[in-house]
């Protein structure tokens, strides 16, 4: 199943301008991720990311806006990120496969998953997660 797709945006401000008055998202979380983890989960130094999590009215898919600090990559299709049983299995079979990761899974700060990325052979970015929590817990 889907658990999201991520895009990048110069500024998350102007862009629910279009995501939420226009489109009809509401905004249901921002946080800015710096240090050990977001630099290990996408395996880039120094990197800042502050993301917006969208929602529609009776979807379950969520929407992330993604403003990444003094690093503009050369897409706006950030990535898309799918609920996964058994990650550390997964990404056994994923290896074998030639598949490549960014890190190994890390817990989420809030310890409620485990994430990794990887990059398929078209250098398209999945975000694999496996919830430890019932899906209620957290959004």
């Amino acid at each position: 199943m889907i658990r999201h797709c991520g895009i990048l945006v110069k500024n998350i401000d102007e862009s629910l301008r279009i995501y939420k008055d226009v489109l009809g998202f509401e905004e249901i979380e921002r946080k800015t991720l710096k240090g050990k983890y977001i630099e290990g989960l996408l395996n880039r130094k120094g990197l800042e990311l502050t993301y917006s999590k969208l929602k529609l009215k009776g979807c379950k898919t969520l929407l992330e806006l993604w403003k990444i600090e003094k690093f503009i990559p050369p897409y706006s299709f950030s990535h898309i990120s799918l609920d996964i049983n058994n990650l550390d299995q997964i990404c056994i079979k994923l290896k074998e496969k030639g598949v490549q990761f960014f890190s190994e899974p890390l817990l989420s700060p809030h310890k409620a998953v485990k994430v990794v990325f990887c990059q398929d052979e078209d250098g398209n970015r999945l975000e694999l997660v496996e919830s430890l929590r019932k899906k209620k817990d957290f959004i």
